[in-house]
């Protein structure tokens, strides 16, 4: 560790409350330039500042979660019978009160008298981790783009920073924890169905998905991939407020003017910093079950 003289200001770990549309400084490390350091800094998932976690098991729209725990609510889990657009049953910013809110994260760092270097990013929903150099490290969290100030549920957000002497993050190592998602045919209703929904759990980098379903060769009580290939599946990821921030799709599909089918198998997937669901549609009716693969790294 840096001795204590040599650290001119230091606070390496803060919880805070984001009031609406402002910006909250969180952490800040300032040393001796030839003192200069690699600093991982983890940002915890965005909360609640009512402190409810995100999923509520039992909770609308039927929100049943991976791992059950007192102490704390992990958000791993799928709805049985979701919404569209998905919603979290206990959202942050409110199951889409504000539909433009977002948390973003500012970072800066350098050395001395150097102009410090600065980024900024969607707040990691469900957490992340990365490393600056320098002697001057400075996190702020901002709240932006909340359009009804008086609404009563804020986010909460947690960093800290500490030194880093390890293995670059890319070779820190994983974990990982996997789901089997229900995914319905689409009906027009009432009431209507359109796939499955899964809450990105915390931490969580990678994701790979495959659509299954009964295998009548095996006794019908197996799921498998079918033996023509991968059904057609379209992934969606989700912000708090209900909006679509990126998506994919997979298997086979024809595309326009084209007489034989396309074909791209399931690949690993990064998982954008603002999502907190995952949409898994199949074709029209296709009824089985996504076997949901997340890959877990600090």
């Amino acid at each position: 560790m840096i001795p204590d003289h040599i650290v001119r200001a230091s606070t390496l770990a803060n919880t805070q409350i984001v009031p609406p549309n402002s910006t909250v400084s969180l952490l800040k490390m300032e040393s001796e330039a030839c003192h200069a350091r690699a600093w991982r800094i983890t940002l915890q998932r965005m909360d609640r500042a009512d402190r409810h976690a995100p999923l509520v098991p039992g909770g609308a729209p039927n929100s049943v979660p991976i791992v059950s725990q007192a102490q704390y609510g992990y958000a791993a889990g799928q709805q049985t019978a979701p919404a569209w657009p998905p919603a979290r049953s206990n959202a942050v910013f409110g199951n889409g009160a504000n539909p433009a809110a977002a948390l973003i994260v500012q970072v800066a760092w350098g050395m001395d008298a150097a102009n410090p270097a600065r980024m900024a990013a969607h707040w990691p929903a469900q957490g992340a981790s990365f490393v600056v150099v320098g002697s001057y490290v400075e996190v702020a969290a901002s709240s932006q783009g909340v359009v009804d100030s008086t609404f009563d549920i804020q986010p909460a957000v947690s960093a800290q920073m500490a030194p880093w002497e390890g293995l670059p993050l890319d070779a820190s190592g994983e974990l990982s924890i996997a789901g089997r998602v229900r995914v319905l045919p689409r009906v027009d209703g009432p009431p209507p169905t359109w796939g499955g929904a899964a809450y990105v759990p915390d931490f969580a980098r990678r994701v790979r998905v495959v659509l299954v379903q009964l295998d009548d060769t095996l006794g019908g009580a197996t799921q498998s991939v079918p033996s023509n290939g991968d059904p057609t599946c379209q992934l969606g990821w989700f912000d708090d407020q209900g909006n679509e921030i990126d998506s994919a799709m997979q298997g086979r599909f024809f595309p326009p003017a084209a007489g034989t089918p396309l074909y791209t198998p399931p690949v690993w997937h990064e998982v954008p910093a603002a999502a907190v669901m995952l949409t898994v549609r199949g074709d029209q009716n296709f009824d089985g079950f996504a076997l949901v693969h997340w890959r877990i790294a600090p």
